[in-house]
């Protein structure tokens, strides 16, 4: 039996294409993940009413009373807002008191705060 050459290459090369799309796929996963994880995901904070700050002793930051926080710490060191949640050791920051936080490298965290 004589099998032209173009039939003997295409179950290969639907093999190949196939391992491709697979591959592909796969790192589209990851990046979707790596994308959840990264700064650009907001975090809302809601307090349900009007925290009370008060001032950390020796410093120029700011802090939530005891009593009104959340699951995070929150602070105020000059014009930005910084939460800090203890269960998963990240920080955030944010323009407004209320959110919405970013996700944050520990390099990008003032030094106050990280006393």
């Amino acid at each position: 039996m004589n099998v032209p050459m173009k039939s003997r290459l295409l179950a290969p090369v639907l093999a190949m294409s196939m391992v491709l799309v697979l591959a592909a796929s796969a790192g589209a996963q990851d990046r979707r993940y790596e994308r959840s994880q990264s700064p650009g995901v907001p975090l809302q904070i809601d307090f349900g009413s009007s925290p009370h700050w008060s001032r950390v002793p020796g410093t120029q930051v700011r802090a939530i009373r005891q009593g009104d926080r959340t699951d995070y710490d929150i602070f105020q060191y000059g014009r930005s807002y910084y939460a800090y949640n203890n269960a998963n050791e990240r920080w955030y920051m944010s323009r407004r008191w209320r959110g919405q936080f970013r996700l944050i490298d520990d390099r990008s965290v003032p030094f106050e705060l990280r006393r």
